[in-house]
């Protein structure tokens, strides 16, 4: 029967900010975050109480921010958020590919175990996929918001030059 692993779930929130530097103190310490779900192992025995016709199920589910910048905000600034968001995504990304790797094939290693080692075998799995994710974090994308003020001072000179 195999796995059915994925593919991510993506959701967004909404951050508000006047500014980009509004905007990532909003978000505060976690900007995005994939989670996996994963549903026991369906399977029948064979004559001998083996496991045979294994199938695991794998939720991915990502949340990502966005951003609405007001009219206010620059082309700069707003290509520095595209970025970012850019860098947080492709981080996002290695997570799902991380939890897609985990458990592929688990269905086959779990055919001709016993109920109980299948068990065992499924609830390793499940640790050792939560321990790689927070292997993988904290993880920190560097927001350049000089970018936004030096943007803001240059349109400051344009309007006191008008």
């Amino acid at each position: 029967m195999g796995e059915q692993i994925g593919p991510a779930n993506p959701t967004s929130y909404s951050v508000t900010g006047k500014t980009l530097a509004e905007v990532i103190d909003n978000i505060g310490v976690e900007a995005a975050d994939t989670k996996f779900a994963a549903s026991h192992p369906k399977f029948a025995l064979d004559k001998d109480g083996k496991v045979v016709n294994a199938s695991v199920v794998v939720k991915i589910t990502m949340k990502m921010p966005t951003w609405n910048p007001p009219s206010t905000v620059g082309p700069k600034t707003k290509a520095e958020w595209q970025r970012a968001m850019k860098v947080l995504r492709q981080h996002e990304d290695a997570h799902v590919k991380s939890i897609q790797t985990r458990w592929k094939g688990l269905s086959a290693k779990l055919n001709g175990l016993s109920p109980e080692d299948a068990e065992d075998l499924f609830q390793k799995t499940v640790t050792q996929c939560q321990a790689d994710q927070d292997a993988m974090d904290p993880f920190t994308v560097n927001v350049d918001l000089s970018i936004e003020d030096d943007e803001q001072e240059e349109m400051e000179e344009k309007k006191k030059g008008k």
